[in-house]
């Protein structure tokens, strides 16, 4: 009887620190978390028609993305994860090797192998920035949109899910799939 009693108090103190602990663990958290998301402001761009679909000719940065930077974002769980939906069969072997980094390749949306040789440059900047501009019906989210948005949570409105620079990272990443 006394050691219940002993135990019900210790599991008392220990759940009434946890509650005092936890707002500021997730105060924490929400720093952590709007720092991975990319600023408010867009750049501005202008999309022209392409071969196939909407495109984006030009740059959003002004400079060359990085390959290996575009490969990080999307398969980052927390940024691009275009592998939730997308196969990409050229970082299969990756994914053998570090599952946890690179799961399960979705089968959701179209494989990404060979996306090169469908879209141009322009086009595939499109897709990331804003798909629904291309195909009105695809449930692919626009990456670099902060409007016309719905259901989104308060502290990511008006945010982009990457920033410009990763936009152009994924490009760069995009065009090798040929």
């Amino acid at each position: 009887m006394r050691l219940s009693r002993i135990t019900f108090l210790f599991c008392s103190i220990v759940g009434l620190t946890g509650l005092l602990i936890q707002p500021s663990m997730a105060a924490g958290h929400k720093k952590k978390m709007m720092k991975k998301m990319a600023p408010a402001e867009l750049v501005s761009y202008e999309i022209t028609d392409g071969p196939a679909i909407k495109s984006i000719n030009k740059s959003l940065t002004g400079k060359a993305g990085d390959k290996a930077a575009g490969e990080k974002v999307m398969v980052n769980k927390k940024k691009g994860n275009c592998i939730a939906c997308h196969v990409i069969t050229k970082l299969k072997p990756k994914a053998v090797k570090s599952p946890k980094k690179y799961a399960d390749m979705g089968l959701i949306a179209p494989p990404l192998d060979g996306a090169a040789d469908r879209y141009t440059e322009g086009e595939l900047r499109m897709l990331v920035v804003n798909a629904k501009a291309a195909f009105p019906d695809t449930i692919m989210p626009g990456f670099y949109r902060a409007d016309k948005l719905t259901r989104v949570m308060g502290k990511f409105k008006g945010k982009t899910v990457v920033s410009a620079q990763d936009v152009e990272d994924i490009l760069a990443f995009l065009v090798t799939l040929k």
